[in-house]
């Protein structure tokens, strides 16, 4: 039988390009993701030792489409916690977070 060539038939190996290169950026080690929509952006204002990515660098991110939205990502520590923040995006933004707890 032939496998249908589904858009999920690379994920994993989209998934860990995605975590190399946010790990090629930071050593953080994110224990909670947060996907922020419209009007949050400034909760980024409140991550202590934030480094920010902008997503359009990192491969297989889906890329902000909307005005005003930053398109980026945003690690650093939240009350003592490792976290991570960005821009909305789609199924990997989930999958990253799994890959990387």
């Amino acid at each position: 039988m032939i496998e249908p060539d589904l858009p999920t038939r690379d994920l994993g190996d989209r998934e860990r390009e995605t975590v190399t290169a946010i790990r090629a950026r930071t050593a953080l080690v994110p224990r909670v993701g947060i996907t922020l929509g419209s009007g949050l952006g400034g909760v980024i204002d409140a991550i202590d030792r934030e480094v920010l990515i902008p997503t359009s660098e990192l491969p297989h991110w889906p890329r902000s489409t909307v005005s005003g939205h930053a398109g980026r990502l945003a690690l650093g520590h939240w009350r003592a916690a490792c976290r991570w923040c960005c821009s909305p995006g789609v199924a990997i933004a989930t999958r990253v977070t799994r890959s990387t707890a």
